[in-house]
């Protein structure tokens, strides 16, 4: 059930960490805005790979 809802809400997820990540680069925090733009990928590849799991299962 928490994996569900965190594929469900990845992409505003990653939105979120991506304007984080990018106000710490803003504040040169350089450290803190490459973990940030990390969970940003690692977000958003999360829901690319659901959302073609699912139209893979739905298109058959």
């Amino acid at each position: 059930m928490l994996l569900t809802i965190f594929m469900l809400f990845s992409i505003p997820i990653g939105l979120f960490t991506a304007w984080f990540g990018w106000h710490a680069w803003r504040a040169e925090r350089m450290r803190l805005a490459i973990g940030m733009g990390l969970v940003t990928l690692s977000s958003f590849a999360t829901a690319f790979m659901f959302f073609g799991w699912v139209w893979l299962m739905t298109s058959r």
